[in-house]
C-alpha cells in the first residue's frame, strides 16, 4: 500500500534522511518548507533515490508553510489539494538550539506542534473525516536531569514533571504533553538520544548533534576537560533513526506508543572510552586532556575563561558549555519498545564507540584513504510494510 506523508523538517540533518527512508520504500512524500534552499534540498534527495531505485522510488513534492503559523501557514489552495490524500504527518521540524529564550524555543516547538495537531485535524475534515495520525519526533532527553533508567511509559499519565538543563528539553517535554492531551488525534512519538552521523557513511555529515563539540575540541589549546569518566553518553547513528521512524509509519501501528530509539538499551558506552579516542584522533602529538569535574569547570573554570581568556579561549566555552551538563550524570534509556518494534525488520543502532571512532577520524581528517562504501540497497521488508 502506498501512502502520502506531510513531512516538516524535511531538509534538516535528521529530516532529510526520515525523507530518503520513506521515498526509498516507494512512499510519496510531501515536505513543508519555508525557502527555495530546502526545496533543492528536498529535489536532490528524490533525484538521487530515483537514479538508484527507478519506478520503485516514491516521489517528493513540496508545499511551502511555517510550522509557527495557524494551519502551519499553508495556503488554503494547498490544503484542499493535498488534504484529501495524506495519510499522516511526520513532524521532524524543531528549533534545537539550548541557547535563545525560552519564548522562542516554545513558539516553535511546543506552538509548532500545536499546529500540526490542528492541521491533522482540518486534513480529516477534508479527507476521510477522523483526524489523520502524527508521528512526533522528540528527544530522550525529556527526561530531564537524572541518572536513572528511563522508561519509554514514563510521561504516561499522571507524573512528576522533570528538572530540565535547558530550555530546549523543557519545549520538547511540553510538545510532547500537547500531542497526550489531543485524545482525538492518533500519534506516536520518537525519542533519538544524540543524533549522530550515518553508519553508511565515510565521513560525519554536517549538522550532526557532536559537531559543537568535535568542533570545540579541534580549537581547544587546553589540557582540561569537564566530564565525569564514569558517566555513560548515548548517541546513535542517523541512518537507524530514520529507518526506524519511516519502518513504523508505514507499518501504520504504532498508535499511542513511545519509542527510545537509541544505544544505550543495548549498548553501554562510559566517557572514558570517548575520551581515549578523542586523545588518540585529535591530539596529534600533543599532550592528553585531562578530565576534570564538571562542578569545578562549571562554578570555577568556565567564569575564568568568559573575563580573564582570548577571544579563542572564550569561544570554545561558549561552545562547550551548554553540552556539559549532558556528561555529568549517565541515564539509560530503556527500548524495549523500539527492540520488540523493530526487530522483525532487523533494525537495532550501530555500535557506538565504533561509530564515534570513525565520525572522529573524519572530523579530524584522518579517514583512511580506501574503504569500501556500503551500497544503500532498499529495505528488505518493504513489500511487506509499504
Amino acid at each position: 500500500m502506498k501512502n502520502v506523508f506531510l513531512v516538516t523538517g524535511g531538509a534538516g540533518f535528521l529530516g532529510s534522511q526520515i525523507v530518503k527512508e520513506l521515498l526509498l520504500r516507494g512512499q510519496d512524500v510531501v515536505c513543508l518548507v519555508r525557502s527555495d534552499s530546502s526545496e533543492r534540498t528536498v529535489a536532490k534527495i528524490a533525484q538521487s533515490v530515483v537514479r538508484s531505485h527507478g519506478d520503485a522510488a516514491g516521489s517528493a513534492h513540496t508545499i511551502r508553510g511555517d510550522v509557527t503559523q495557524a494551519m502551519c501557514g499553508i495556503a488554503e489552495a494547498d490544503l484542499d489539494r493535498i488534504g484529501p490524500s495524506l495519510t499522516a504527518i511526520i513532524h521532524c521540524a524543531a528549533l534545537v538550539n539550548f541557547l535563545v529564550p525560552r519564548e522562542t524555543l516554545e513558539r516553535n516547538n511546543v506552538g509548532g506542534t500545536r499546529n500540526i495537531i490542528e492541521l491533522a485535524r482540518q486534513c480529516g475534515k477534508i479527507g476521510a473525516g477522523a483526524p489523520i495520525p502524527v508521528h512526533h519526533v522528540s528527544t530522550a532527553y525529556v527526561a530531564g536531569k537524572t541518572s536513572d533508567t528511563i522508561l519509554e511509559t514514563d510521561h504516561e499519565g499522571p507524573h512528576e514533571v522533570p528538572a530540565f538543563r535547558n530550555g530546549y528539553e523543557r519545549s520538547k517535554y511540553l510538545a510532547e504533553q500537547a500531542l497526550r492531551e489531543a485524545h482525538d488525534v492518533p500519534w506516536s512519538i520518537y525519542r533519538p538520544s544524540i543524533v549522530v552521523g550515518s553508519a553508511e557513511e565515510e565521513s560525519p555529515e554536517p549538522g550532526h548533534s557532536l559537531a559543537p563539540i568535535l568542533k570545540a575540541l579541534r580549537k581547544s589549546k587546553g589540557r582540561v576537560v569537564p566530564i565525569n569518566q564514569k558517566s555513560r553518553i548515548d548517541f546513535v547513528n542517523v541512518d537507524y533513526v530514520a529507518k526506524a521512524v519511516a519502518q513504523l509509519a508505514c507499518a501504520g501501528e504504532s498508535s499511542g506508543r513511545t519509542y527510545h530509539l537509541v544505544s544505550s538499551g543495548q549498548h553501554k558506552v562510559h566517557l572514558r572510552s570517548i575520551l581515549s579516542i578523542v586523545n588518540r584522533e585529535y591530539r596529534n602529538g600533543k599532550p592528553s586532556l585531562i578530565p576534570i569535574p564538571t562542578m569545578l569547570y562549571t562554578w570555577v573554570l568556565a567564569p575564568l575563561l568568559k573575563i580573564r581568556s582570548s577571544t579563542d579561549a572564550r569561544k570554545v566555552e561558549q561552545l562547550a558549555s551548554p553540552f556539559v551538563p549532558y556528561v555529568a550524570q549517565h541515564p539509560r534509556f530503556d527500548d524495549s519498545n523500539a527492540q520488540a518494534a523493530l526487530v522483525q525488520y532487523g533494525l537495532k543502532p550501530a555500535e557506538p564507540i565504533d561509530l564515534f571512532a570513525r565520525i572522529a577520524r573524519g572530523d579530524a581528517g584522518n579517514v583512511p584513504a580506501k574503504r569500501n562504501r556500503k551500497r544503500h540497497t532498499a529495505p528488505a521488508s518493504v513489500s511487506a510494510s509499504a
